[in-house]
């Protein structure tokens, strides 16, 4: 949920800067955040997982981030903890200068150690090697399908990384839980309100035999938490015709 919420900031961040630029008179087109990819190679594109534009590659270009060992665009502020958008403008721009390869990442190998999914320590394949104007950067040539395990859930890889943290997956599924215990609700912020939450709980158990949707914002406010708390404004579009 908090990915996807920063992508649509990120969106629109590049949205209205690429609007900003035309204005200006030159050209611009912001390019989408994340999620938008080539599992497979494609003509003469034989890399896999490829976007049309790397966001990790244009934040090393432009003198933002070095890539570490584990292939991520990491800053010196925030590390591997940024996210990026990309875009593409002829405007003439005054360019920072280059992170020099290693100032940020010192192959210390922690993220090698704390990969869940052995996308760092196994199926390698040397390094990949990115030059830029004088500088050569290198990050590991790793299994990118191994590296994506979160996104096509292998439940074997979710059971073992769970095993090793001490705790088990089936008997989390099955567990009965109490709402004062501490729930993801606790520490992962979706702009609903705690006791939002408990209500619509509370009020699935209480329906009757023929189960009764509840109403959703279209027409009227549900309380839900939502716009207050990530500060936004709901826009109704007209109803959909058919027609048009």
């Amino acid at each position: 949920m908090i990915q996807y919420h920063i992508n649509w900031r990120l969106d629109d961040l590049s949205y209205r800067m690429a609007m900003f630029l035309e204005k200006m008179g030159y050209r611009a087109v912001g390019i989408a955040s994340s999620n938008i990819w080539r599992y497979r190679g494609y003509r003469d594109l034989q890399e896999q997982f490829a976007p049309d534009v790397s966001h990790m590659h244009c934040a090393v270009a432009a003198g933002l981030a070095e890539f570490g060992y584990n292939g991520l665009a990491i800053t010196p502020e925030f590390g591997a903890r940024v996210r990026y958008v990309t875009v593409i403008t002829d405007a003439v721009l005054t360019p920072s200068p280059l992170l020099e390869p290693g100032s940020v990442c010192d192959r210390c190998m922690l993220c090698r150690k704390e990969c869940r999914s052995g996308a760092l320590s196994k199926e390698l394949n040397g390094y990949k090697t990115v030059r830029i104007e004088d500088k050569k950067y290198r990050y590991a040539d790793k299994n990118l399908w191994r590296c994506a395990w979160g996104e096509h859930f292998d439940k074997n890889v979710w059971a073992e990384t769970a095993g090793e943290c001490g705790f088990s997956l089936k008997e989390l599924a099955e567990k009965s839980y109490r709402l004062d215990e501490i729930l993801p609700w606790d520490f992962i912020n979706t702009g609903l309100s705690k006791e939002w939450l408990k209500n619509e709980y509370k009020e699935a158990f209480n329906q009757p035999k023929e189960f009764n949707l509840q109403p959703t914002c279209e027409n009227k406010c549900v309380q839900c938490g939502v716009c207050p708390n990530l500060k936004t404004h709901k826009v109704l579009a007209k109803p959909y015709k058919a027609s048009e």
